[in-house]
């Protein structure tokens, strides 16, 4: 399990956040955002086979455009135009306690290497902020509710096809589709199938559900029934090709659970600490791939984006060189 591995120096630099957010993999490239706080909204594609990568463009909906949102990004491939595609929904405050819908919605093609406003589509769901994502069958997913005024609210997976550039709707399992707390549940790919993972933290139980048969509600199968209070993790990251599960934890570990074993493996990798739930885990299939990112409006950023990483490291260097000096100086004076 998990024996080989393989280490790259990633060219980029996030202020004040400790590490980036991977959005998805998708034929060897990995798409990478600025977002996890302070309204940050870089994104990013990178190969790491052939360390290249390039900054996507500014995107049109930000803070200071349109104030305080919540916004979710998925990621994936054109087949019909050969392309690769970033699509960003943001939710606007309402106002009061909600968000708007529809949401604004554009979409990124790195053959144009230009944003495209799809907000006509008429989204009428809502995404939970940074909700995970899932590529497979051509189309991105994501797990969303129904929050209309009046009604009860109906949990959903909402997918959206980079070919066709449509929103569709897949049902959610049955015994989920009322359920209010929307941050317990995260899509994920499982092998070549959709899943949808649910971490019941209150019961202690990770239950997660595969669709047998792709876009028919009714194939939905409880997979995994998993047992939490041995400490296992505080969120799925992914699942290997062998179908053991990958459990990261808020102290910057990950596990692997074999399910048909319930054996537990520590994995040798380090997370961040400074994370709530152990998100800065990412975990995909990955093909190696000699895809150049780049287009004519958006050049390679790479040697510029080395040069900010290596100013910022200087100046934290230079900081903590500094403090140290400071520190025996307090110890003399009695401060």
């Amino acid at each position: 399990m998990l024996c080989d591995f393989a280490e790259f120096e990633l060219p980029l630099y996030s202020f004040p956040n400790e590490y980036f957010r991977i959005i998805g993999s998708c034929n060897g490239i990995v798409c990478l955002s600025d977002d996890l706080s302070c309204y940050m909204d870089g994104l990013y594609l990178w190969n790491p086979s052939i360390q290249k990568t390039m900054a996507l463009p500014p995107v049109r909906v930000t803070f200071e455009s349109h104030g305080p949102f919540m916004h979710s990004i998925g990621f994936g491939f054109d087949s019909q135009t050969d392309d690769y595609k970033v699509v960003r929904i943001v939710f606007l405050d309402d106002g009061g306690f909600g968000f708007q819908t529809p949401p604004e919605v554009d979409i990124f093609s790195l053959s144009t290497g230009t944003w495209r406003n799809i907000s006509h589509l008429g989204l009428q769901h809502t995404i939970w902020e940074r909700a995970s994502q899932a590529f497979l069958n051509g189309a991105t997913h994501w797990f969303a509710c129904n929050l209309t005024k009046g009604s009860k609210s109906v949990n959903l997976i909402v997918s959206f096809h980079m070919g066709d550039e449509v929103f569709s709707e897949i049902k959610a399992p049955g015994s989920i589709v009322h359920n209010n707390w929307l941050q317990r549940y995260r899509v994920a790919k499982f092998q070549e199938s959709l899943s949808l993972i649910d971490m019941d933290t209150g019961a202690n139980r990770c239950y997660v559900w595969v669709m047998k048969e792709y876009g028919v509600s009714e194939s939905w199968t409880n997979l995994f029934n998993i047992d939490l209070s041995g400490g296992l993790g505080n969120r799925v990251a992914g699942f290997t090709r062998k179908g053991e599960v990958l459990f990261a934890k808020k102290t910057g570990h990950l596990v692997a659970y074999d399910p048909e074993t319930e054996q537990v493996m520590h994995v040798h990798f380090r997370g961040s600490t400074d994370s709530w739930d152990g998100d800065s885990f990412y975990a995909d299939a990955y093909t190696e791939s000699l895809v150049l990112v780049t287009c004519k409006e958006s050049p390679v950023l790479l040697e510029e984006m080395r040069e900010k990483k290596q100013y910022v490291e200087k100046q934290v260097r230079e900081k903590n060189e500094k403090m140290s000096k400071i520190k025996p100086e307090r110890e003399r004076t009695g401060l």
